[in-house]
């Protein structure tokens, strides 16, 4: 059963912390805070501190991280680090879909936010919106986490490989005009949240960066590490990040 500090809020269109559930208020209206469909109740235990929880994974959306089991960060560390053909097919299968799992999401949102625009179009709905994940191999999560929660999440997933999705401002910027590279700079209403150094190869693979600030859904896998109290992510191939 997977633990939650935090809830949404449906009723109100926000998360709610833990501190701030009232039973006579938020009994039986709180949601997951990524896919906002599987209920959500508090647990409170003598000796621990209360949290929120669901009834089962398949209350969760199937793009929902928490509908599957996780992958442990050993075997993920594994699969990347290994040679063989199989377990990079594996490694290729289980970023592919996590990365697809989270734009689907987003997808969903923006429909959600769009919805009598939508029904009115007859080119467009959510069934040729959505890319449906491959069933290659048995499907595993990957920990995901939204930009809006990063920071507030930073110990818990720092020097982890891990996937940031949401919607953000990205803007690119030349950092060393010698070799070439350049950073790609993720900001939530103006506040640095991440950045991403892509090299003179890797910027060859996008066919136009934003140099002005643009607002992007995206999702993205890597290595989160500190560099002077800044957070970055590693990629181990431009693959690895997706635009909406």
């Amino acid at each position: 059963m997977a633990k939650f500090e935090e809830a949404y809020f449906k009723i109100e269109d926000k998360s709610l912390s833990i501190e701030k559930y009232l039973d006579k208020i938020h009994y039986g209206k709180l949601y997951c805070p990524e896919c906002f469909t599987a209920p959500l109740h508090i647990v409170r235990k003598q000796e621990t501190a209360p949290y929120y929880a669901s009834n089962s994974k398949q209350e969760h959306l199937e793009d929902c991280q928490h509908y599957e089991d996780f992958i442990a960060n050993k075997r993920l560390n594994k699969f990347i680090d290994s040679k063989e053909v199989e377990d990079r097919e594996r490694l290729d299968f289980l970023i592919k879909n996590n990365l697809q799992g989270a734009i689907n999401l987003l997808i969903k949102k923006e429909i959600m936010q769009k919805e009598s625009l939508i029904k009115n179009d007859k080119n467009r709905d959510l069934k040729t919106a959505l890319i449906t994940p491959s069933s290659k191999y048995k499907r595993e999560s990957i920990p995901r986490v939204n930009i809006k929660r990063l920071f507030s999440k930073k110990e818990e997933y720092l020097d982890n490989y891990i996937i940031i999705w949401g919607s953000a401002d990205i803007q690119s910027k030349i950092v060393n005009s010698k070799f070439k590279s350049t950073m790609l700079i993720f900001r939530v209403k103006e506040k640095f949240r991440f950045s991403i150094k892509l090299t003179e190869t890797q910027i060859n693979f996008y066919k136009e960066l934003p140099n002005n600030p643009m607002n992007k859904g995206f999702a993205v896998f890597g290595l989160l590490r500190e560099n002077n109290n800044f957070l970055e992510l590693k990629l181990l191939t431009t693959k690895h990040l997706q635009y909406l």
